[in-house]
This record gives C-alpha cells, structure tokens and sequence, in this order.
C-alpha cells in the first residue's frame, strides 16, 4: 500500500497528530503544576489505596515529603482508630455509580501529621477508571485555625449570652428594689413632710429660729424626694422606659417658664441671669416638663459651679431642623480629661465637693436622646462651660 507523504496510512497529518501530542503534554505538565502548587493537599492513591500522587500542599500539612508519602499506604495519613472505616468508605465509593463525593458528611474528617498530632479537615474524593483500575484522588483541606476561630467566637458569644442574662437579672432586681425603696422611703417623708408644715402653722411669728428649723426638715424632705425621682429616672433611663407625653410646644414659652422657676436658685447665690431669646421659635413636639427637667439640671450644675456674681446666660434658636438650646456659666471651667464622663451616671469628678448623686446630667443626656435629640458639652478652664441641647422640630413646623 502507498503511504503518502507526510501522513499515515489512513490518510492522517503526522504534524497535526504532533501538534496535538505536544499540546497534550502541556496541558498535562500544566496541570501537574497547578496541583503541585495548589494550597489544598491533593493526594491520588490506587485500589490497594497506596499513595501515587503527593503534592506540595500535603507537604505542608502532614508534614511528609513527597518521597516519603509515595509508595505508603494511605493509613499513614489517617489516625489509626478510622483506619478499617476509611478503607470500607473508599471501597464501598469504588463500588457506587458517583463520581465525586464529599467525605465527612456524617463525621469529622481527621488527619494525622508526622508528628502525630491529628487535626480536623475538609475533604472530598473523586475517581477515575484508568486501564481498568480504580483511581482515587482527595483534595483535604487542614481547619484547624477556622475551627479555633469557631470555638472562640461560640465561647464568646456564650459568654456575652451569659453576661448580658446577668445584666438583664441585675436589672430586674434593681428595679424591683429601687420600686420598693422608693415606695417605702416616700411614706415616711410624706409624714415628716405634713408634719413639719403643721407645726410651721403653729410656731408664733417671732419664734423665727423654730420657724428656720421648720424650713430646713421640709427642704430636706424636698431634695430626699427629688433624689428618690432621679433614682426612678436613671432606671426609666437605662431600661429604655422613660415615659414621654409629646406634644407641640412653644418652646420659647417654655424656657421662659423654667427660668422663671429657677431664679430663686439664681439669686441665692448672687448671680446674675441673662436671656437670648428669639421672640418666635418654631414648634417641636416635645414632652414640656421632661424639657424643664433638662433645663433645671444644666443650670442647676452651673449655678453649683459658678462663683458669686458670675453669670448665666440661657440662648436658644433653631436650624437644620432642630431647636439648640445652651446654658453658658462663667463659672470655674471642667479639665478636658473629665469632659467624656460628665454624662455617667454617679460620675463625681475627684477632688470635686459632694453636691448631689451626680445623676442630673446622665437624666439629662437619657431626656434629650429619648426626645430624638443630642446633648454636648464645651469648656475652657477658668472661663467657664457651655452646655448644649437639640430638640427636632414638629413635622408640620415652618
């Protein structure tokens, strides 16, 4: 038979078949260099389930060379508790019609490095049919950091559980103490109280010393309420239960009524008050006496701080939506280091004279966020502070 030039006898191109060889090769060394380099280790091992195929990826976890791993059976690479299982699992595979399968469905996927130490892993295995016998390779993937990173993020979520279950009970408890007290503590000063204005009514006019006495029990019984309101307050506060009743308001009205009730502080100590108002503010719809309780604070907290003929100005307008309002004192001025805590409940600066339980700013601060709004402070020592609040506008406000 003529076997033309260049061809095989059937008629084929001996440069296309070399052409296709060629690029056979190079597909094949490419893919060899992807699995050698490949992070995941890539292992192939036959029917009798010894070792064939080791790459740079099982090198690096189980610790092996490939020389030493190739020729081994596959138990090498398995703690010896899950030997018989794993070598009924590839059999049993062998003898399924799926190509691929996912291991460790049912059970943990464990590995065993050189060292002995066995660690956790993902892993599946495929097979192929090559000259009739069975090929099996598993790609494994060693978890043992994301499975670290698992237990530690449940450990902590267990913890912040428990923590926050505490907290809740603290919470209720305290609650349900401060309930009590307060019911319990007011009786008593309501006694004292009636008592104190019937014997007032009775002392002749000149006995002004009895009558000062008289004074200074129902003034203590005042402020004991007052600090039994703050204490109910603080809680409302915290447990997000603060009562607003909103309404639309004029706030310019408002202010003035506050001050109003704040002058005889004011004078006591020989200071002066000084309005800014603008004679119209837009409304907003605000819980009014929540507002005056605000206000009653921050300036209570100046006049405390502001010596003798010192002033307060109170200033107020509107922009951006919202209505600003500032207390400003020339008083003593507060150190940058304490700004950031001003608003913590029970905060006292150190050094600073006792002058209540230091709750009117944090009933302040939880006032004006329940109201939507925010509180802030300014101060330069020696010059004195400025303490600022926001109120949003009524929806239908102009």
């Amino acid at each position: 038979m003529h076997t033309p030039v260049g061809g095989f006898p059937d008629g084929r191109d001996v440069a296309a078949h070399r052409a296709a060889e060629d690029a056979l090769r190079g597909s094949e060394h490419q893919l060899a260099s992807i699995v050698d380099i490949a992070a995941d280790a890539i292992i192939s091992v036959d029917e009798d389930q010894v070792i064939t195929l080791f790459n740079q990826g099982a090198e690096r976890i189980f610790g092996y060379a490939a020389s030493e791993a190739i020729g081994q059976r596959l138990d090498l690479l398995i703690p010896a508790d899950v030997h018989e299982k794993h070598r009924q699992h590839i059999r049993d595979f062998a003898r399924s019609g799926e190509p691929a399968r996912r291991m460790g469905e049912r059970a943990e996927v464990r590995g065993r490095r050189k060292n002995g130490e066995v660690f956790p892993a993902e892993a599946s295995i495929s097979k192929l049919v090559i000259e009739g016998r069975h090929v099996f390779t598993a790609v494994l993937r060693d978890v043992t950091e994301r499975r670290a990173a698992e237990a530690e993020r449940a450990r902590l979520l267990e913890a912040e559980q428990a923590a926050r279950a505490a907290a809740e009970t603290a919470l209720r408890t305290r609650d349900e103490v401060l309930a009590v007290v307060s019911h319990d503590l007011r009786n008593p000063l309501s006694v004292i109280d009636m008592c104190a204005v019937s014997l007032g009514d009775r002392l002749p006019p000149e006995d002004e010393a009895s009558r000062s006495l008289v004074r200074t029990i129902e003034s203590s019984t005042q402020w004991m309420n007052r600090l039994i309101e703050d204490l109910l307050d603080v809680a409302r506060v915290e447990a997000g239960r603060l009562a607003l009743e909103r309404q639309s308001h004029d706030l310019v009205r408002v202010i003035s009524e506050a001050t109003v009730m704040l002058e005889p502080l004011i004078a006591e100590k020989s200071l002066t008050l000084r309005e800014e108002l603008p004679d119209l503010l837009p409304r907003a719809r605000v819980d009014a006496r929540r507002v005056v309780q605000v206000l009653e604070n921050l300036v209570s907290n100046a006049v405390k701080h502001t010596a003798a003929g010192g002033e307060i100005l109170i200033r107020a307008d509107s922009a951006n939506g919202e209505v600003r309002i500032v207390v400003r004192d020339t008083g003593c001025g507060i150190p940058t280091e304490n700004l950031p805590h001003l608003f913590d409940r029970f905060w006292q600066a150190r050094g600073a004279r006792r002058g209540g339980a230091g709750l009117g700013l944090a009933i302040a601060k939880g006032i004006v966020e329940a109201h939507g709004g925010r509180i802030w402070v300014e101060s330069t020592l020696g010059v004195g502070s400025t303490f600022g609040f926001s109120l949003p506008l009524a929806s239908d406000s102009p």
